[in-house]
């Protein structure tokens, strides 16, 4: 998550508080425990009706753990970061295409540069790229999915944001296994230049040749946190019409799971540039360096008057900080709300 203060409003369904948030390929070695590959030969073209059930099914902790412990891999190969424009980005990145194009997928990278202020004040320009790839379907009602693939330059990322990419990484290559034949397009994208400023995501809304082609955008970032506020993006004002059904959806599923989650409001993150061109957004999180209120830990469990994620933006954002619990239970919410979306008429 960006490093920009802003207002952060939770509630639980039925409660409201407020907080302040401080807004947020190596491939494996062999001591490392690589994603299953997905069972059948079927790509993202294939023909099925799949039951939101069966993808979340497919959508396994031990997976999720594997692309955690290459994206640590690449950051711990690389100077311990995923900055982007450094190796551990770029170690990163063929990482998750490597993995896209082995469940089948054609991808992308689109290219784009920026400025940067170094430690000691000088400027830098980044040159990197987003990652894209695309299931069958009509692209007019696309459905994009997206996280944040760069981290910050003091650790390797891995709640901010490998857990988003890894809900949405496992989310397409599970699509890919299963055959699932949507009736809109989904667009895994995987951004780069978000804890600089959202570079990533606003290039990419600025290519759009039509934006109302996008139906909706959902936006994974930190969803793993050890001390965690399971919380769904809330209908901010001003959002698009379409932002509650994404709100509605997400809350509906994670009830039904046993954990009614929190809802907030904020702007750090890629869902915003979305946002501001007039598409639907809605998006999952678990919490960063805010405390948990006392009343988050009544309904949740965990510690109070404590951050949600201590290692925030640290060098010990690491693999063994994460609760794989609370990461497996977002990702399933993912993965039933992009197949829910992609196959309504």
């Amino acid at each position: 998550m960006t490093n920009r203060t802003g207002r952060l409003a939770t509630s639980a369904v039925a409660t409201a508080s407020a907080i302040v948030l401080s807004a947020c390929g190596i491939l494996p070695t062999a001591t490392q425990q690589a994603p299953t590959a997905p069972t059948t030969q079927a790509g993202p073209n294939a023909s099925a009706t799949v039951e939101p059930a069966s993808l979340t099914e497919a959508v396994t902790r031990g997976n999720l753990l594997g692309h955690l412990q290459a994206l640590q891999a690449a950051a711990d190969s690389n100077g311990g970061n995923r900055q982007a424009g450094k190796p551990g980005f770029e170690a990163s990145i063929d990482y998750v295409e490597a993995q896209l194009k082995e469940a089948g997928y054609t991808t992308q990278r689109q290219e784009f540069s920026y400025k940067r202020q170094t430690p000691d004040g000088a400027t830098e320009r980044v040159t990197t790229a987003n990652l894209l790839a695309d299931t069958a379907g009509s692209e007019d009602g696309t459905i994009v999915i997206g996280a944040h693939l760069d981290g910050v330059a003091g650790g390797p990322g891995i709640n901010d944001n490998a857990t988003g990419v890894a809900a949405a990484l496992e989310t397409a290559r599970q699509f890919a296994a299963l055959g699932v034949q949507p009736t809109h397009r989904v667009r895994f994208a995987f951004w780069s230049g978000e804890e600089d400023g959202l570079y990533g995501s606003h290039h990419y809304v600025r290519e759009l040749a039509d934006p109302q082609r996008t139906a909706a955008y959902l936006n994974l970032d930190m969803v793993g946190s050890p001390n965690a506020v399971p919380s769904v993006y809330g209908d901010g004002e001003g959002w698009a019409d379409g932002s509650e059904v994404i709100e509605d959806l997400l809350v509906d599923y994670l009830t039904a799971q046993g954990t009614p989650p929190e809802i907030v409001f904020f702007e750090g993150s890629d869902h915003l540039p979305f946002a501001e061109a007039g598409i639907p957004v809605g998006g999952l999180y678990t919490g960063a360096g805010e405390d948990k209120s006392r009343g988050e830990a009544v309904r949740h469990g965990g510690t109070p008057d404590a951050p949600a994620d201590p290692c925030y933006h640290l060098a010990c954002d690491r693999t063994d900080a994460i609760d794989a619990d609370v990461l497996e239970l977002m990702a399933d919410a993912l993965a039933h709300a992009t197949l829910t979306l992609s196959t309504r008429p």
